[in-house]
């Protein structure tokens, strides 16, 4: 028979497992470092998002000028002007300009002082919108029309002929194509602009810059 020896007993150790540590809170100063990483972080992705956003709508805006055409829709369905009985009581009128001086304008306040003094009175009146009055108030080319030599100084060089034309010019060929002497006249352009229309039509596009940036210099300059 075969003696069964005994197995010998295989001897565990255990060992006892430390808890694992929690990591060290961050320090102040990198505590403070992190959240001013988060903010400068934040910032430069809202500042991107806006640029793209501008970028955008100045695209689509030279593209169709919607807000532009908008904004001047609203403008003038709001410049209005209605006629009512008498005088108007906020009536204004020209006091400079070489355009209102050459065509009487800035004498209106003489001429209608004169006219009631003859015993004539003012039936209607125009009344204006408060826009409308903001528009007209407003200068379309500021300090330009504050003199002939101003608006000849700055549209000048950028007419062939080398001056800035009159309204007389304009209104001569007006009344020939609208005589007789133009019977036979039809489907034909007639500028009235010093050349500068066919300056444009000669020049390409450098030259043509180089034209509308000499706007303002001095004849001669």
């Amino acid at each position: 028979m075969r003696k069964l020896l005994p197995q010998p007993q295989t001897t565990r150790r255990l060992e006892a497992v430390a808890p694992a540590r929690p990591a060290p809170a961050a320090t102040g100063a990198l505590a403070g470092w992190r959240g001013t990483g988060a903010i400068a972080f934040g910032v430069t992705v809202l500042c991107s998002a806006t640029a793209v956003g501008l970028f955008w709508l100045a695209s689509a805006e030279l593209d169709s000028s919607r807000l532009q055409a908008g904004r001047i829709a609203r403008l003038a369905a709001t410049a209005t002007f209605a006629i009512d009985r008498g005088p108007a009581p906020d009536a204004r009128f020209p006091a400079a300009g070489p355009y209102d001086e050459r065509l009487g304008y800035t004498r209106l306040p003489d001429f209608l002082a004169r006219l009631d003094g003859a015993g004539f009175a003012v039936e209607s009146q125009a009344r204006l919108s408060p826009t409308l009055r903001r528009v007209i108030d407003t200068p379309i080319l500021g300090p330009i029309h504050k003199s002939d030599a101003v608006l000849s100084g700055f549209f000048g060089p950028a007419h062939p002929i080398g001056r800035v034309g009159q309204p007389e010019e304009a209104a001569r060929v007006v009344a020939i194509l609208a005589s007789d002497e133009a019977s036979f006249v039809t489907g034909a352009a007639w500028p009235v602009d010093g050349g500068i229309t066919a300056a444009f039509g000669r020049l390409g596009a450098p030259q043509a810059s180089a034209l509308l940036e000499s706007l303002g210099r001095p004849a001669g300059k």
